[in-house]
């Protein structure tokens, strides 16, 4: 492994204060890449790790998760883990001073010395939307949906006019009915922000996976300070629609809020959307990325969609077997508890790593 290759844990101080400086020496500045934003996801037996190389050729900062493999298919499976990237956008961002495929391969090949080193099975990416700012990867390269992303470039009126014209009548809806939106870059509404978030995640009957702590949004609130803001809507002084957007040097990206079903009628989160659009563009930024729906072509993406009707753009994954026999042993260690607990392998899943079928 070459000496100008670091992997750094988020968990030693010194690791972690070598990773925040390299973050901070870049001009992208992506949230997702910040050592607090990776622990957010990293559960008791995970590590939230970055692979840093700098080099004549540029330099390369991939965060992920590292996680504990042990028994969970295979009590034979111990000391092995796999890599994920955490929720929302990641992968190897790289600044290329000289040849991107020189700096490529020392990467890659530093990486795999580190990982089989490691016992590194498999390696789950899901990909950032600005494609020219990551590493060329060499696995397998998956198109799993479209997100959303709101140009802010262009003059007041273009932005405007690049809505559907029922998010412009929307708005002036909202407006009517004496809706008005405050930003607070502090979580000093916490509280209603958790009040509503909660109530639209039972609606929709929302995946376990998203009914995070108040300590989640509270973390947020303390290490990444700058790098969020929330946004809410008000009618009569009360909060009924709000939203937590993740800020980088670039992007705005909207990550997690809600709307009070008892308000939907007054039109606030159109009205939202588009004071974060006018707050980020004097801001400076390029984006609003809106993200997608829990499956391509639904409700939640279609109304994504009438705020940037040509703004899709493909959201991949990247994902690669390390361990071949390894993994093989795994994935027939799942099928086996399938099987034992009468259960179907679904035949055409896209699910991975297989072993972690759930």
């Amino acid at each position: 492994m070459h000496h100008d290759f670091t992997v750094w844990d988020a968990s030693n101080s010194v690791d972690r204060e070598a990773w925040i400086a390299a973050w901070s020496a870049t001009d992208k500045r992506e949230v997702y890449n910040h050592p607090d934003y990776v622990t957010l996801f990293a559960g008791d037996k995970d590590a939230a790790v970055c692979a840093h190389l700098s080099t004549p050729d540029g330099t390369v900062l991939y965060p992920f998760i590292r996680r504990a493999i042990d028994a969970l298919v295979d009590s034979t499976a111990t000391g092995v883990s796999d890599l994920i990237t955490p929720y929302g956008y990641g992968g190897p961002q790289a600044w290329i001073t000289g040849s991107a495929s020189d700096l490529a391969a020392h990467f890659w090949s530093s990486f795999g010395e580190w990982a089989t080193s490691q016992g590194v099975v498999t390696e789950f990416i899901r990909f950032g939307l600005f494609a020219d700012t990551f590493l060329p990867y060499p696995g397998d390269i998956v198109t799993r949906s479209s997100n959303i992303v709101i140009s802010l470039e262009g003059t007041d009126d273009e932005v405007w006019m690049g809505f559907e014209q029922k998010v412009r009548k929307n708005v002036k809806k909202a407006l009517r009915n004496e809706i008005s939106v405050t930003v607070d870059a502090g979580g000093e509404y916490l509280d209603d922000f958790l009040r509503i978030y909660a109530g639209t995640l039972d609606r929709r009957d929302a995946d376990a996976g998203y009914f995070f702590p108040r300590s989640f949004f509270e973390t947020i609130i303390d290490r990444l300070p700058g790098q969020f803001a929330f946004f809410h809507a008000r009618r009569d002084g009360v909060i009924i629609s709000t939203e937590l957007v993740l800020v980088s040097d670039e992007s705005v990206y909207s990550f997690l809020g809600g709307t009070d079903s008892a308000a939907f009628e007054f039109r606030p989160n159109d009205l939202l959307k588009f004071e974060v659009v006018t707050w980020a563009r004097a801001q400076g930024k390029k984006h609003f990325v809106l993200g997608g729906g829990p499956t391509p072509g639904d409700g939640i993406e279609r109304y994504k969609r009438s705020f940037a009707p040509n703004g899709a753009v493909d959201f991949k994954s990247g994902q690669r077997i390390l361990q071949p026999a390894l993994n093989a042993q795994l994935v027939a260690s799942k099928r086996a508890q399938f099987e034992a607990a009468d259960r179907e392998w679904p035949a055409d899943s896209r699910y991975f790593p297989e072993y972690r079928m759930v």
